[in-house]
């Protein structure tokens, strides 16, 4: 099963996101089915053209929207203009991979290869190529999801700030050495 996960508007790029589930994977046409959670302006729009292997749940919550990510092979994501992106950090805390535009603050989230693939924004056919990679190598998708899940740990706020400090501390260790010099 493969999964969206976020608003249903412009600005996440759902046209990308129709192409996707509209266009055949290759002889897994038949096997896909996607699960589309969210809302938003285009959510009517994009309900009314969705053909019978996509399930559109609407806005999903905690242990729902926990669920819907577990429950997917992957999480394909196409918006390239996130500035941080919560549900590919949510999906890889899943243990799933992501399948993602390489843009914005996401292509700091995904590590292309390892926690799931960055695709060039807007070329359903770059977004085809990692999707279907993935769904029919197991194993692959299978590392992925550990290294996600693994990935995901190392991103509590507690480490974030740590890793900041850590940073100011490097600038502020290399300015001192320069005029010192």
């Amino acid at each position: 099963m493969l999964s969206y996960v976020g608003r249903i508007a412009p600005e996440k790029d759902i046209e990308t996101l129709r192409t996707l589930i509209h266009t055949p994977i290759k002889e897994r046409k038949d096997n896909i089915h996607w699960l589309i959670a969210g809302d938003g302006p285009l959510a009517e729009e994009l309900r009314k053209t969705l053909p019978a292997n996509v399930t559109f749940t609407g806005y999903l919550q905690e242990e729902n929207l926990a669920e819907a990510y577990a429950c997917s092979d992957l999480m394909v994501f196409p918006s390239a203009t996130e500035t941080f992106g919560n549900v590919v950090l949510e999906s890889l805390a899943c243990g799933t991979p992501v399948v993602s535009a390489n843009s914005g603050g996401v292509k700091n989230i995904i590590t292309d290869g390892k926690t799931g693939f960055l695709c060039e924004p807007k070329n359903s056919n770059s977004f085809l190529s990692s999707i279907y990679q993935l769904l029919n190598n197991e194993e692959m998708r299978k590392q992925m999801g550990i290294a996600a899940r693994f990935y995901a740990t190392t991103q509590s706020w507690d480490e974030i700030f740590h890793g900041l400090y850590m940073q100011y501390e490097e600038v502020l260790h290399q300015n001192n050495t320069e005029l010192l010099a």
